[in-house]
């Protein structure tokens, strides 16, 4: 849903065949714009999970081992070898 919000702000149109990877994207193609919002959540969501558990009443130790079980979640199942 945040690429298609990305592409909905940056006006694309969506036709573009995605059949080969490493392709050369054309010059239609917002490409900042759909990397761009989804880069900006991934990025909020350690604060957000942090300040969530603050503000569900634990301590800020908790939070703060919340805000480091999902940034280091996501190194770990961020890159498959």
């Amino acid at each position: 849903m945040l690429l298609a919000l990305g592409g909905y702000i940056s006006d694309f149109d969506g036709n573009f065949m995605w059949n080969r990877i490493g392709a050369e994207y054309s010059s239609n193609i917002p490409v900042w714009s759909l990397r761009f919002l989804p880069a900006l959540s991934g990025a909020f969501c350690v604060p957000l999970a942090y300040q969530i558990v603050v503000e569900l009443g634990f301590s800020a130790r908790a939070g703060l081992a919340a805000g480091l079980l999902l940034l280091f979640g996501k190194f770990t199942h961020g890159t498959a070898t």
